[in-house]
């Protein structure tokens, strides 16, 4: 009971630990405001869910927490025409933590290719607006602050679907609304074997934002569950001034 009660406050430790990187700069939209209608677009990022993906290896439990994928170095004009397709192929930086055996997250940063298609399947032709029915083909991320050794990849046998949406802003600029759903696969030896997520992890495009100052987060973790609270420090209210009395 012990043994029990102790892995499930180190299990909500690390999640709340995973919420603490993924809001460390990031702060959440549901749609990015671009005066490009190119995808990715560029000064976005995707951002998954405090898990992005579980793996167990060799009797270990990874996982990669609050994944961001951005600085993305190229963008692409997304097809014109109803039933167009096109490829956006890029380099981004994955932002995230590494957990072992839900220990404390361990943050890593590490770059790598990723490349997406796109088919408009609904709008206007000769317009950028409408729907795009996407897949992310190659994602790839190794080095930086990972292990020695470890590496992750997009699944090459699991299809890893989204869908984009960009509509006019009224200003000049364009809304863009984006996800994928992304089945993913890590190796601890180089790329020898790949262990895959049984689920795929959700990413949704988020402007690349600080949070505004005097925004805390706080995170309260206990064995029934997670509570977070927000707070935003309030200025001090201005004292009313009096006339001195004469008497």
């Amino acid at each position: 009971m012990i043994a029990q009660r102790s892995h499930v406050i180190k299990s909500v430790t690390t999640l709340a630990a995973a919420i603490a990187i993924q809001f460390a700069g990031i702060a959440v939209q549901a749609q990015f405001v671009s005066a490009s209608p190119n995808l990715p677009p560029l000064g976005g990022v995707y951002a998954s869910g405090p898990v992005f993906g579980t793996y167990v290896i060799g009797g270990n439990t990874y996982q990669i927490l609050g994944l961001s994928l951005g600085s993305f170095t190229n963008s692409t004009l997304p097809p014109l025409n109803v039933g167009g397709t096109g490829t956006s192929s890029y380099n981004a930086t994955g932002n995230g933590g590494l957990s072992v055996n839900f220990g404390a997250p361990n943050p890593f940063s590490a770059i790598g290719p990723e490349s997406f298609s796109m088919l408009k399947t609904t709008g206007p032709n000769g317009s950028p607006l409408g729907s795009f029915d996407t897949e992310m083909l190659q994602l790839n991320l190794s080095g930086g602050a990972l292990p020695a050794g470890m590496m992750l990849r997009e699944s090459p046998t699991l299809p890893s679907n989204g869908q984009t949406t960009i509509v006019d802003n009224g200003d000049g600029n364009f809304k863009i609304d984006s996800f994928f759903d992304v089945f993913t696969e890590l190796s601890i030896d180089n790329g020898d074997t790949w262990i895959p997520n049984q689920q795929s992890g959700h990413i949704q495009l988020q402007s690349n934002v600080p949070e505004p100052a005097g925004l805390t987060l706080v995170v309260a973790a206990g064995t029934s569950g997670l509570i977070v609270f927000r707070f935003r420090k309030r200025k001090p209210k201005a004292r009313k001034q009096y006339p001195l009395s004469p008497w």
